[in-house]
């Protein structure tokens, strides 16, 4: 199924999940770290847990301390993150049209800010599964309801916040149908 134009619920979802991920501000970001530490090097301290060690090898990152983890860092409305993701995105997005043939996030992960290619990233992430390989389909009917939204959660980041996030959907979900959505 492509995007079209998504059950009602299912738009409500992505944008309750945008709004939160993306820090109520609704515009794609970079994932934000901690701040640098004690260590030499000039990389913020919380994103170098993508650069080495089990999670970089999990994402596609090198094993080295190289910097890639951090460069390949969250980004976007929904964020991906890590060189696997970076490059899967790119090759959806190309098949999609949304990025052209020369455009590869791997290479220019700020192509991952870029307002085309973060919505893509969170509907078709949302849609396909990209995140987690949990899908809307999974989760949420037409018209999602506030027990489907909080189950929802798994979709982009485990169950944190599910709640939270399932409050905001229903808020979407409430204006989208004001706004005749269906």
């Amino acid at each position: 199924m492509g995007a079209g134009k998504l059950p009602l619920g299912w738009m409500a979802y992505v944008l309750g999940s945008v709004y939160h991920e993306g820090g109520h501000g609704m515009q794609p970001i970079r994932e934000r770290g901690s701040g640098d530490g004690a260590d030499a090097d000039t990389w913020d301290d919380y994103l170098e847990r993508y650069d080495t060690g089990e999670l970089a090898r999990r994402l596609g990152n090198t094993p080295q301390a190289d910097g890639d983890g951090v460069a390949l860092a969250g980004a976007g409305d929904i964020m991906i993150t890590g060189r696997a993701n970076y490059r899967k995105a790119t090759l959806r997005l190309r098949a999609l049209s949304i990025l052209k043939p020369d455009e590869d996030l791997e290479k220019t992960p700020a192509l991952a800010l870029r307002g085309d290619v973060s919505a893509a990233i969170a509907v078709f992430g949302c849609l396909e599964g990209w995140f987690t390989g949990k899908t809307l389909n999974d989760f949420i009917k037409s018209t999602g309801t506030l027990a489907q939204f909080t189950n929802a959660r798994p979709i982009v980041n485990g169950t944190d916040r599910a709640a939270l996030i399932a409050g905001y959907a229903m808020a979407f979900q409430t204006g989208l149908t004001a706004g005749r959505w269906l």
